[in-house]
């Protein structure tokens, strides 16, 4: 038992940081990519990057239960529990502002 143990506690520990890089990654990519869109304006680039940052969050959080797991202290857990809400606000209102701008109407300019 002492065996699978380690074993479970160094494929978490493994997992952790296979998480924490795939965020990072997600991050630098995203960031790359939303670039792209910057002859559309600031607002696209921020919301083409939005949904890459959520995305990355979601990868932290993942990083975050496996820490936890491994070292299940109630300090740990309730640090878990602070982050995750943190985390969830920020989707919750990254999300929103996403779903808003997609029904917003093109601004339309009048020349001339």
């Amino acid at each position: 038992m002492e065996n699978f143990s380690q074993w479970a506690d160094t494929l978490a520990a493994f997992l952790e940081v296979i998480f924490e890089l795939i965020s990072s990654a997600t991050i630098v990519l995203g960031l790359i990519l939303s670039l792209r869109v910057w002859r559309s304006g600031v607002r696209a680039v921020q919301l083409a990057f939005a949904g890459y940052l959520l995305l990355a969050l979601e990868f932290l959080l993942a990083a975050d239960v496996l820490a936890t797991l491994r070292a299940p202290t109630w300090q740990d857990i309730a640090r878990l529990g602070a982050v995750a809400l943190i985390r969830t606000g920020l989707d919750f209102y990254l999300s929103r502002e996403l779903r808003e701008e997609r029904f917003r109407e093109p601004r339309t300019t009048n020349s001339g």
